[in-house]
């Protein structure tokens, strides 16, 4: 359990910093342009694959749930390769692959919180990350052509909001690590 949190905090943490600020980007600059927008949120969705199947890897005998983070992963980079290759996609292509994605990571988010309990406190942050994701996805994919300055601001508060809880997820398990590690020295006293 120790190495297993002490390979994944700092990931988490990485993954919490790039997408607060992807976030920042999209709330600051409203106006840039979809192609800059899809290369920002494509390059965020390798980095979370990348993220998510290096973590799945470390969590293999510590978490039930690692195939689901793994399988999460290669979608992900899946995505985020295809819209790098394509950034002068269609708004609605874009769209729906953006919706999409908060979705299944939604989705994936209260799975794993309920599949893998290290702290009720992560678990509470994790299903409030997922119904955040599953309802950014469908206001999304229900309003693709709201407007871009709307899509550019939902876009930009998903990622300041679950930016937030990364960060938060992976300093509490820095502080947990740091607990167990002073118990077990303080046992072997």
């Amino acid at each position: 359990m120790k190495g297993f949190i002490h390979d994944i905090w700092w990931m988490l943490l990485l993954r919490g910093i790039t997408l607060l600020l992807f976030g920042i980007a999209a709330v600051v600059w409203p106006g840039m342009t979809f192609v800059s927008l899809a290369v920002l949120f494509a390059t965020y969705i390798l980095v979370s694959g990348v993220m998510n199947i290096l973590m799945s890897i470390g969590a293999i005998t510590e978490k039930r749930a690692w195939f689901l983070t793994f399988i999460l992963g290669i979608a992900e980079i899946a995505i985020g390769v295809y819209l790098l290759k394509n950034p002068v996609l269609t708004m609605a292509t874009f769209v729906a692959t953006v919706g999409i994605t908060y979705m299944i990571e939604g989705i994936f988010a209260i799975i794993s919180a309920f599949a893998d309990t290290f702290d009720p406190g992560m678990r509470l942050l994790e299903v409030a990350s997922g119904i955040l994701g599953i309802v950014a996805g469908y206001v999304v994919l229900r309003y693709p052509v709201s407007g871009g300055l709307t899509f550019t601001w939902i876009l930009g508060v998903h990622g300041l909001i679950v930016g937030t809880i990364c960060i938060a997820s992976a300093l509490s398990l820095h502080n947990f690590e740091k607990e167990v590690t002073g118990k077990a020295s303080t046992t072997r006293a």
